[in-house]
């Protein structure tokens, strides 16, 4: 019988910032998704976006989301900061970076964690409101292998 994927994250663990680079620290790419919530799957392939994460100067990851083909949005930085949660079991996809608008920056908060196969993470994706994390609903990241 398969757990529900509110087992699965909550047994999870947090990944390391790193992990999420390709070999050598090198930029890579996962595609996204939607497994729950108010865009279950983005309404199919044609829809599907991927995480692009590059490294940053101080060890830190910064990123973007890319749709169609290679637009760009939602700019994000990896945080594996407790800020918005209680205990610290989950890495942050935090979108509070300036190039994003206003109702992006700051109002939205993926978390993500392990849960066996290093190349698929599960996540959470949240709505910050008020200054809290409100779920909305979980995604899959997987690996594309160049």
């Amino acid at each position: 019988m398969d757990k529900d994927l509110f087992t699965v994250f909550a047994e999870g663990s947090c990944p390391q910032v790193l992990d999420l680079l390709a070999p050598q620290g090198k930029p890579s790419e996962w595609r996204v998704d939607m497994l729950t919530g108010v865009f279950p799957n983005l309404a199919g392939r044609p829809f599907r976006h991927r995480k692009r994460f590059v490294p940053a100067s101080g060890g830190f990851v910064r990123g973007f989301n890319v749709f169609f083909g290679d637009y760009r949005w939602g700019y994000f930085f990896l945080n594996d900061d407790a800020y918005y949660l209680k205990e610290k079991s989950s890495l942050l996809i935090d979108y509070r970076r300036a190039e994003n608008g206003l109702l992006t920056r700051g109002h939205i908060l993926d978390e993500v964690r392990t849960t066996g196969d290093k190349d698929v993470l599960l996540g959470r994706f949240n709505l910050v409101v008020f200054g809290k994390p409100r779920f909305v609903g979980y995604f899959s990241l997987t690996r594309i292998i160049p």
